[in-house]
């Protein structure tokens, strides 16, 4: 604010926009309930300057699934990690993810196609460009233009990025179609 003289009513604006459309959401914690004023907000209370209470994020549990989903684009950096997530997933038994691998069930062709572009592991591992690569594989894969890698009738794709000093894991599912 000090650097782009915006005021505390600005920054406020945004909290309303933010509640407004949660207010429009079943799954929010604000469903159905009464948007604050940017005066609410803005008297709500210093937590940490220029932070007043009602600016700041309200903790919430939440989650989703998708039952099917095509291709899993995995950014692990190493292959423990791969297995690992393989089994705490529950696509296959603990101990078990090292078979899957073996048999080939994550190669092109197999059932469980895994980490389309190979990874770093596969590729080589350029820092934060192994999880831009995967989202650029990812769009490739559902617009159905990754060539010689192209998995067959890709609707969905759970991808994930991970790394950055504070080794942040980024999860999301991608999709074609609505069904």
């Amino acid at each position: 604010m000090h650097d782009s003289g915006a005021t505390a009513e600005e920054m406020a604006s945004v909290v309303v926009s933010m509640r407004k459309w949660a207010a429009l959401d079943p799954n929010s914690i604000f469903y159905g309930k009464e948007v604050p004023s940017a005066e609410k907000i803005i008297s709500s209370g210093m937590v940490s300057s220029p932070l007043h209470r009602r600016e700041c994020n309200v903790l919430a549990d939440g989650g989703g699934a998708l039952l099917v989903i095509s291709i899993w684009n995995l950014y692990m950096a190493y292959p423990v990690g791969h297995t690992m997530f393989m089994e705490a997933v529950g696509l296959c038994e603990p101990g078990q993810a090292g078979k899957v691998f073996m048999e080939g069930r994550t190669c092109p062709g197999g059932n469980l196609p895994w980490a389309t572009i190979g990874d770093a592991v596969g590729r080589g591992h350029t820092g934060s460009g192994v999880s831009m690569a995967t989202y650029i594989e990812t769009a490739r894969q559902l617009m159905g233009k990754a060539g010689k890698r192209q998995v067959s009738d890709a609707k969905y794709v759970f991808q994930n990025t991970a790394g950055g000093s504070g080794m942040n894991f980024i999860a999301t599912v991608w999709g074609r179609e609505l069904s």
